[in-house]
């Protein structure tokens, strides 16, 4: 499989011009990378619209790369008080801290997930194409 640089060199995206040319070029290109990604995610076993995928706390991970395509990331649940946090596309891009942060949506075709040892295992809801809203929990007493 080729990598992102030979897909964006492939398609022409070394000349990012700002034409309307340009950028059909380089949302061509996006799209390719991601559908390259996606079809990975499936060989990875990744099969659904939306995947829950369990970190536990018990190993600690430093930037662990995570092949999976999508357009979200919600915290479904949160282990107390360890640190966890993830990185999209790439090693060194900024850090979002989960604790805080619950949902993320941007496009990414992999993340990068780092956390201290510890109890507990973190649920990540994360999918493509489609997005979930959870609603607020009202007690109707």
């Amino acid at each position: 499989m080729p990598t992102l640089e030979e897909i964006i060199a492939g398609a022409g995206l070394a000349n990012l011009g700002c034409n309307d040319q340009g950028t059909k070029k380089v949302l061509q290109g996006i799209d390719l990378a991601r559908r390259l990604s996606y079809e990975e995610s499936l060989r990875q076993g990744y099969r659904n619209l939306y995947d829950v995928l369990r970190f536990s706390a018990d190993t600690a991970r430093d930037n662990q790369e995570v092949n999976f395509t999508g357009d979200f990331i919600e915290v479904e649940h949160y282990p107390g008080v360890i640190p966890f946090s993830i990185r999209l596309n790439e090693r060194d891009a900024p850090s979002i801290g989960l604790r805080t942060k619950r949902s993320i949506t941007a496009p990414f075709y992999r993340f990068f997930i780092s956390n201290s040892a510890g109890a507990g295992t973190l649920v990540l809801n994360v999918g493509a194409g489609t997005r979930m809203q959870s609603a607020d929990i009202v007690d109707i007493a």
